[in-house]
């Protein structure tokens, strides 16, 4: 796991979404808040995403509500969102929400793995669906296509 998240961070660095030095982690502190918040115990995966970008990250992920401490209130805005459009479907009671998007589309996994599916929540779609398999998944392809969008803009090609 730890492995993967190393590869996923050199990845950023190299492709020049973040310098080293912008690679901001949760301290123990903060990470022991988000567990409190979400009720323990974090997958594997998710915990070593706080601890080495869990702040920050450069220009990765940038307008995204993915960062502590904005993470924190995801799960009861989704639900807001969900009790607003009259959806009687709710997020799971292990769910955590660990994305959000303009407040109309939230990315979301339930504590059962090391390394959890995602799912997609989004205001019109009548029920959440899994989009990827794992979270390091998630994370690899979104270093992957955040590289490309700023090779294109840098003029690579």
């Amino acid at each position: 796991m730890q492995a993967q998240v190393r590869k996923i961070v050199g990845l950023i660095v190299e492709s020049g979404l973040a310098l080293p030095n912008e690679l901001l982690g949760c301290s123990d502190k903060e990470i022991s808040e988000i567990e409190a918040a979400v009720f323990p115990p974090l997958p594997l995966a998710y915990k070593w995403f706080l601890k080495t970008m869990g702040k920050g990250a450069g220009e990765f992920l940038v307008g995204e509500d993915v960062f502590y401490p904005k993470m924190l209130g995801l799960k009861s805005a989704a639900m807001e969102l969900m009790q607003s459009l009259g959806r009687k479907w709710n997020l799971p009671d292990k769910a955590i929400v660990f994305l959000g998007h303009q407040g109309y589309q939230f990315l979301f996994f339930e504590r059962d793995t090391d390394d959890p599916e995602v799912s997609l929540l989004l205001d019109s779609e009548p029920e959440a669906r899994k989009v990827f398999d794992s979270f390091s998944e998630w994370l690899y392809q979104c270093v992957n296509d955040e590289a490309a969008i700023l090779k294109r803009i840098r003029g690579g090609c």
